[in-house]
């Protein structure tokens, strides 16, 4: 979210605009109110939305186009399909970026991948969810799990929520091996995926898959240097 507010800041100031960040703390009932307030204030001509709820900002999402204002949805799908790329609410702009549902396919696809090169069977794996509270992690959660579990000689035996910060991670990862010592393949968001590689290290074991979702410079460089999946 950091990474896209420096982005949406550097766009804005290439066209001379001005940009201001709302923060809702993953609350949708907040942001909702943050929408709402902003139109109210008449101050905008443009909205970025990284919805914690895509459908619970549809209406506030309506009103806004209503006031002429251009709305942009970025990361989370704005309406109640999450396998869907294409704006869901009439006057939207646009929307950037893709599909929850086939990011958790991808991830699961990842895991199977990452069994077959560690040759075990059955390959024990660990998915951090991210937020429970959030429906678009839920949908992902579905997704990932759904393509785990129809292949063949791969068993979850855990999915702990892991957030989106390398504490949660770490945390979550050491719930995980004090259940699981020999779970072979640990997936969740790069930001928790450093958490569980500390955790890994701090507890001396070796040989385990990560596969970070997400790509920031210490993601990529984590790949480059075959520390990760």
């Amino acid at each position: 979210a950091q990474a896209t507010w420096s982005g949406v800041q550097e766009a804005a100031a290439e066209m001379c605009a001005t940009a201001r960040f709302f923060d809702p703390n993953f609350d949708s009932a907040t942001q909702v109110a943050q929408i709402q307030d902003a139109i109210t204030s008449g101050e905008y001509q443009a909205f970025v939305i990284q919805s914690n709820d895509g459908n619970s900002v549809v209406p506030v999402v309506e009103e806004a186009v209503a006031a002429g204002i251009v709305v942009v949805g970025e990361f989370t799908p704005i309406g109640t399909d999450y396998g869907s790329i294409e704006p869901q609410v009439e006057g939207m702009t646009s929307y950037v970026g893709t599909s929850i549902v086939a990011n958790g396919e991808g991830l699961a696809e990842l895991g199977v991948m990452a069994c077959e090169s560690l040759g075990v069977d059955p390959c024990k794996v660990a998915y951090l969810e991210g937020f429970r509270s959030l429906p678009l992690d839920n949908a992902r959660t579905e997704a990932v799990k759904k393509g785990l579990e129809a292949a063949e000689g791969v068993e979850i035996v855990a999915s702990p929520e892991g957030g989106y910060t390398q504490a949660s991670g770490l945390a979550a990862t050491q719930d995980v091996l004090q259940a699981n010592p020999d779970v072979n393949v640990i997936i969740g968001s790069s930001q928790a995926i450093l958490g569980a590689e500390q955790a890994l290290t701090e507890a001396g074991i070796t040989g385990v898959a990560l596969i970070g979702n997400g790509a920031p410079r210490q993601a990529v460089a984590a790949v480059k240097e075959d520390r990760w999946f």
